[in-house]
């Protein structure tokens, strides 16, 4: 028995040893494991963080199973590299490198998002026109606005010095119509509208080149700047908040499928005021804004002088709207001409 028991002492210690060594190893193992810096992925260049504190630039970043496990300089990300492991990006002098697929000038949600709740939208113009005698026919409407026709269309019908103006009032006699091109750079209107933005008796707009017909008379076609002033002062809001809303919803979708994880939109108060600035809102507030939206409100040249006003106006949309994933705090300064209109 005395034996025995001594036997049984010695399989339990040989036993206990095993284990010990066996954890020894195992932790050897995992200790040399979490020390693995090694990343899948290295990149160098002119690396934008949005850090303010700290600087908003680094030299390099460093990626592993998916995160960001380095942000900072190239001596710094050497710890990072393995031979045979580590995919390494030299980007140094090509320009700005950010984080994620960003969309830097988009119109996905101002002009695109908003076009599709407008009627015929992305048609030619005889289709939109079509559309328009429909409507007239059909409903009593306010006001008609939409856009998509092509510059090339009308570029005859222009330099022969067709009037658009007359052509539209006689299919809606008295009620505000405008036809915006695909580019949102050019558009044609009626009479009315022409009167109501005070075009008629003085075509001068700033930053804008009014079309003239045969006679001499504004043609109802403008370009550039001449877009947003006919908006401003002869159309109403083209979008309510339902359509603002559903507008949103398209642009975030798009986006989402073209892998964008932060977009900045250009224009936001094209068509409505500041309808884009409550819905974004409120799909963040719902959880509904998986990405970092901006927004441009756009100061026009024929505004320039009030620049303080519209400055502040800025800033109050932006401390009545800003979000965790929405920034709405941009301005653009549009005073330039464009290739699609012919004016850049």
């Amino acid at each position: 028995m005395h034996k025995t028991h001594l036997f049984n002492n010695l399989i339990v210690k040989v036993v206990l040893g095993i284990i010990f060594v066996v954890f020894i190893f195992l932790s050897v193992l995992a200790l040399g494991c979490s020390f693995d810096k090694s990343a899948d992925l290295v990149v160098y260049g002119n690396i934008y963080t949005a850090e303010e504190d700290n600087g908003s630039m680094a030299e390099a970043f460093a990626v592993k199973d998916g995160k960001y496990v380095y942000v900072g300089d190239k001596e710094g990300v050497k710890d990072y590299i393995k031979e045979g492991k580590t995919e390494v990006i030299d980007k140094s002098g090509e320009g700005m490198v950010m984080p994620g697929a960003t969309e830097g000038h988009s119109h996905y949600f101002g002009v695109y998002g908003a076009g599709l709740q407008l009627p015929a939208y992305g048609k030619t113009y005889q289709e939109i026109l079509d559309e328009l005698k429909n409507q007239v026919a059909s409903s009593n409407i306010k006001q008609f606005m939409t856009f998509g026709w092509k510059s090339s269309e009308l570029s005859a019908d222009v330099a022969a010095g067709k009037n658009f103006a007359d052509e539209i009032e006689s299919i809606a006699p008295g009620i505000p119509v405008l036809i915006l091109d695909n580019s949102g750079h050019a558009a044609v209107c009626n009479t009315t509208v022409l009167k109501k933005a005070g075009v008629l008796d003085n075509p001068q707009i700033r930053g804008a080149e009014v079309k003239l017909d045969k006679s001499g008379r504004p043609s109802g076609y403008v370009t550039d700047q001449g877009v947003g002033y006919l908006t401003d002062k002869a159309m109403d809001s083209a979008l309510d908040e339902e359509q603002t809303k559903k507008a949103c919803e398209v642009a975030i979708e798009m986006l989402h499928e073209y892998g964008y994880t932060n977009a900045l939109d250009a224009y936001i108060n094209q068509f409505t005021e500041s309808n884009f600035y409550k819905a974004i809102k409120d799909l963040d507030s719902a959880g509904q804004l998986n990405l970092n939206i901006a927004t441009c409100y756009c100061l026009k040249s024929f505004d320039i002088d009030q620049y303080k006003e519209k400055v502040n106006r800025v800033d109050e949309l932006r401390n009545q709207y800003k979000s965790n994933h929405f920034n709405p705090g941009f301005i653009k300064l549009f005073v330039d001409g464009i290739v699609e209109s012919g004016s850049g």
